[in-house]
């Protein structure tokens, strides 16, 4: 399978968020590019992994979306949908979504016109603040959080 290519304003956008992040984390973070021409940012804020991408926006424009998991491994599907959705309902920025893995993340976007260092810092802090908030998701679908997640790969280590 081929790579698809970067459109030009998602390089932009994505060397500007490059040069944010340099300055937020340092060489703390890594970048790639997946098959679809997306490109990836990986960084750890207080022990939460965070991921930025940015995408693309119609021809012409790009964005950023930020996200983490904020419930792994869900046991049950259907009371993981109905949480979801009564969360969408509550918050009044971002949202919260179910992959098809079985994973809960919180994911919020910024468009290419509003990407600077204040925004990229907020949207990097409202992220990673979300992965442990919601203590209920663990006690209504099972799933484990991102602490749990990191207790569990300490003592597989």
């Amino acid at each position: 399978m081929s790579q698809t290519t970067p459109t030009v304003p998602m390089l932009d956008v994505a060397t500007k968020l490059d040069r944010i992040l340099t300055k937020l984390v340092g060489e703390q973070k890594v970048r790639h590019i997946d098959d679809d021409g997306w490109i990836h940012f990986g960084l750890v804020i207080d022990t939460t992994p965070v991921s930025l991408v940015v995408e693309p926006l119609g021809d012409s424009d790009a964005s950023v979306y930020g996200f983490t998991v904020i419930g792994a491994r869900v046991e049950d599907l259907d009371a993981a949908r109905d949480w979801v959705l009564a969360c969408n309902r509550r918050i009044h920025f971002g949202r919260t979504m179910l992959d098809e893995d079985g994973d809960v993340m919180f994911i919020h976007h910024l468009f290419s016109s509003g990407v600077n260092e204040a925004s990229v810092r907020g949207l990097i802090h409202v992220v990673a603040g979300m992965a442990n908030t919601y203590p209920d998701l663990a006690e209504k679908t099972g799933a484990l959080s991102i602490a749990d997640l990191q207790a569990l790969n300490s003592l597989e280590d």
